[in-house]
């Protein structure tokens, strides 16, 4: 089983976009009892709160804050808000523990890093241990 032939079973899961709207309107409850520091029990600041607003009427918004403003944990907040699993993360390769040490970090959930080299193992781990956040690096994609 291919990498491409993977996210394609996972996207057949995808909700439409009016779905989703829906969705981020009614669970900001879950947002507030799931997305804050587990380390040190920080929430989110108004202006991320309102960059996830923000995300929740446009499901297919770009959010170009600066750097230092917390795009991660607005967008953890929106696919948490928008119970949008799974969710796959593409970053740089040297990024992947980072992403999930954060995803950890403010979620408490676990994530699947998929490695470098055998996909054949990684898309296998991945359907026997399904997880809410999936991260990859742009040259496994």
């Amino acid at each position: 089983m291919s990498l491409i032939h993977g996210l394609k079973e996972l996207s057949h899961r995808m909700r439409t976009d009016e779905e989703l709207k829906e969705r981020r309107s009614r669970n900001w409850e879950r947002v507030d009892a799931t997305i804050f520091d587990h380390d040190k029990g920080y929430k989110l600041m108004p202006f991320q709160r309102e960059g996830v607003e923000w995300l929740g009427q446009r499901p297919r918004g770009i959010l170009a804050d600066d750097m230092g403003l917390g795009k991660t944990v607005q967008a953890l907040a929106s696919v948490v808000g928008a119970d949008a699993f799974p969710c796959l993360f593409i970053t740089q390769a040297t990024l992947r523990w980072t992403m999930e040490a954060q995803v950890a970090k403010w979620t408490g959930l676990k994530s699947y890093v998929m490695e470098s080299g055998n996909r054949s193992a990684s898309i296998r781990a991945q359907i026997t241990l399904p997880r809410p956040f999936y991260i990859c690096h742009y040259e496994g994609v």
